[in-house]
């Protein structure tokens, strides 16, 4: 609670029971203020006034609209531009009009803001309030829309909050549009600067916590406020705390919207005052370039949007242009486009027509891009979809889709000959989704990538899908499982001096072979000349293996016995 002011809150109070001066009130202000300079602090959103109307306006301008024939009429304190920093008032930056010195805004809400100026009166402004209007602000322009809707963001906010909410000091403001009203008619002056979804002006009796104000233990009528249902829209700046907006409270980011008619020209007021005195001010955020009417925004996608497949693609992938209205209306829209790329319209994709209707109450339509199968190696081609601007013919909106060559099919492996209990990785290119066949030795059937592990040489085909398009690819593995056998010859066992021929004799594996004896030998067959194991290893063309041994025995003949000399012949010694 601002104490000092609070005081003065109940003076202002006091000097309407007595139905006099305001002079003293102002003077006590004046005092005020100086109180309150100690709590400008570094502010985060910055404020520079601004007195320059064409400045002003155009700074508003957004995409759709063009901003002529403008005029201020304001106190050369009371607008300017802002640039929000870190505040929360959903804006990065615009421009800000004030009943009082807009310069005093970038300070913490315990602070006090209220200037008094000499304006008093405004028309329109005097239809929303049934008390006086002072120090009115008043901005304006002709501005010609190129879509069927004229929109904008603000943001209202006000020291009368929240002690003067259902009081006589309800701050008005408005947006008044005149101009052709594509209902039938014309707009004059009508306000839209209202509540979301109904006729109801922006104010602090409209806009508000939720419950009447209170100062000096007087609590104001609820019967005196428009609305205490409108919490939704509403910020309190005190609780908690608002370091950076000097205002006690103010709106949520709001969007004024007026149905229009393309390419005529409207008259824009945007007006603010105080309410039955000259202090406590208020004021009115505008969103920079946000005064838009886009006819209609175009978008894109290619069909897949998966695994970074961005593009379309010849016979298999289409992509959407999505043709997007900033609100729905009553009558059918017709939208002129214009059709450019590399890619050729109705040769390299189905043609597309250069008008076309967004029916009454529909907000978008869908157009296809069916690229058509040419049967080239070519680049990549562009399409690009722009809306033109119907009071120029201008380029208002484009979005581009690029159409690529289909993606051929194949399938990759980290090996094709494997040996018995070996894998390969085997991986499918082309697709996004795939079906594997036969499931034996595979780790999946369903990726892009499974792990195979044949037993025997097996053929792997895969169906896999991209976009319209099913394709299909084979990879034959190759499984060697060698054995390995030996023979000896003439047999495994000789006598002491004789030699055995000992021959590695492979089966099942992949020709031709190479040998590796434990003799050190390379050759199929070795000789034998001593006994032992002889072991061999056969290699067969994969690099696969099989291993056999042979063992040899050697015979000795041994003969014992006596011996007699005899001295003669037919002798019997």
């Amino acid at each position: 609670m601002k104490k000092l002011y609070t005081t003065q809150k109940t003076l202002r109070f006091q000097k309407i029971l007595q139905d006099s001066s305001c002079g003293l009130r102002t003077a006590f202000l004046a005092l005020l203020i100086t109180l309150f300079s100690f709590q400008f602090s570094s502010a985060q959103i910055a404020v520079v006034q601004n007195a320059n109307s064409q400045t002003l306006a155009q700074l508003l301008a957004g995409p759709g609209v063009t901003i002529t024939n403008y005029a201020l009429t304001c106190s050369a304190n009371g607008t300017g531009t802002f640039n929000n920093v870190s505040s929360n008032i959903g804006m990065p930056g615009g421009v800000v009009m004030a009943s009082g010195r807009v310069t005093n805004i970038p300070q913490t809400a315990t602070a006090f803001a209220s200037s008094s100026f000499t304006a008093t009166g405004d028309a329109q402004l005097s239809t929303l309030t049934s008390g006086t209007v002072y120090d009115p602000c008043v901005l304006q322009f002709d501005i010609v829309p190129q879509g069927p809707l004229l929109k904008f963001d603000y943001v209202f906010a006000s020291e009368e909050y929240p002690e003067f909410v259902c009081s006589p000091y309800n701050d008005v403001f408005g947006f008044f549009i005149s101009g052709p009203n594509p209902g039938g008619g014309l707009y004059t002056s009508k306000n839209i600067a209202t509540i979301p979804n109904s006729t109801m002006p922006v104010a602090i009796n409209s806009v508000n916590g939720g419950t009447s104000g209170t100062y000096s233990g007087t609590t104001w009528n609820s019967s005196n406020c428009q609305s205490l249902s409108n919490t939704g829209y509403y910020r309190d700046n005190l609780t908690p705390l608002n370091t950076n907006i000097v205002y006690d409270g103010m709106t949520t980011l709001l969007t004024a919207t007026a149905a229009v008619t393309p390419c005529q020209t409207y008259h824009l007021k945007i007006a603010i005052a105080d309410v039955a005195d000259r202090i406590y001010d208020s004021g009115v955020f505008l969103s920079a370039y946000s005064f838009t009417s886009n006819p209609v925004s175009v978008s894109a996608v290619a069909a897949l949007d998966f695994a970074g497949f961005s593009s379309a693609y010849e016979g298999c992938v289409g992509g959407t242009f999505t043709l997007t209205l900033s609100q729905v209306q009553t009558v059918d829209v017709y939208v002129n486009l214009s059709i450019t790329g590399t890619a050729t319209n109705g040769t390299d994709y189905t043609a597309i027509p250069l008008v076309v209707m967004i029916p009454a109450g529909q907000s978008s339509i869908a157009i296809d891009l069916n690229p058509l199968t040419d049967g080239l190696t070519e680049p990549a081609e562009t399409v690009t979809l722009a809306t033109l601007d119907p009071c120029t013919g201008n380029v208002s909106s484009s979005a581009t889709i690029t159409i690529r060559d289909d993606i051929a099919a194949t399938i990759t492996a980290s090996d094709t000959t494997l040996c018995l209990g070996q894998s390969a990785l085997l991986t499918a290119n082309g697709g996004i989704t795939y079906a594997w066949s036969p499931a034996t030795g595979l780790s999946s059937t369903t990726v892009k990538n499974p792990i195979a592990t044949p037993t025997v040489t097996t053929t792997y085909t895969c169906s896999m899908t991209f976009g319209s398009c099913v394709k299909t690819v084979s990879q034959t593995i190759y499984v060697s499982h060698p054995t390995l056998t030996t023979t000896a010859s003439p047999a495994a066992s000789i006598c002491n001096g004789g030699t055995i021929t000992i021959t590695g004799v492979p089966a099942n594996g992949v020709t031709p072979y190479s040998y590796l004896w434990s003799n050190g030998s390379v050759t199929p067959s070795i000789t034998a000349v001593l006994g032992g194991t002889y072991a061999v290893t056969a290699t067969d063309a994969y690099g696969c293996t099989a291993n056999a041994s042979q063992t040899i025995s050697i015979s000795n003949l041994n003969v014992s016995g006596t011996s007699t000399n005899v001295s003669c012949i037919g002798g019997t010694n």
